[in-house]
């Protein structure tokens, strides 16, 4: 089960909900040495479900042009406990393919066609979390990096029923004791 139905949202009393990490990651030959982590805490008295994320991305080379090669690779993180949602970093253009952000005023702009593609990432951001995105960049100029989660903010004293929603339990939609 990834997405809510209308009946699991309103008996959650949920709330459909945005949650944007966006930055320029810095040149790797840079005084952060390409590395940037971007932190957004959870909402107080709420747990986030993530539905659907979308990733973009710019795709400058050390020669400061758009060639449409990713040079940004990301790990994102579980606040809640410093979990890593992957063993490593993964690069960008695997998870928010084709994913790339016109850069205007740039030679050789490969990427004004493309469009942004969301994808499925069902994940429980528990309340005393933050949604984390450590990003590196490979080349020797900046690129811009923003990810969007359309998800849902979940009362926390409603996580007993959302978990039995996301067990399964009974038919689609329907809660034990409600």
């Amino acid at each position: 089960m990834f997405f809510m139905d209308f009946m699991t949202v309103r008996r959650l009393q949920a709330r459909k909900f945005i949650y944007t990490l966006s930055g320029s990651v810095p040149a790797l030959n840079g005084s952060q040495a390409g590395a940037l982590e971007l932190t957004q805490p959870i909402q107080q008295g709420y747990h986030f479900w993530s539905e659907i994320l979308t990733i973009t991305f710019t795709t400058v080379n050390s020669a400061g042009a758009d060639d449409g090669v990713n040079q940004l690779t990301c790990q994102f993180k579980d606040g809640a406990n410093q979990l890593g949602l992957s063993n490593t970093f993964v690069d960008l253009a695997t998870l928010g393919a084709p994913g790339r952000q016109r850069s205007t005023g740039l030679a050789g702009d490969p990427s004004g066609n493309l469009a942004t593609v969301g994808i499925p990432f069902p994940h429980l951001w528990v309340g005393t979390g933050a949604l984390i995105a450590d990003l590196r960049n490979a080349s020797n100029s900046a690129n811009l990096f923003r990810a969007t989660w359309n998800g849902y903010l979940i009362p926390e004293t409603m996580i007993n029923q959302f978990d039995q929603w996301a067990a399964g339990a009974n038919a689609p939609g329907a809660m034990v004791g409600q």
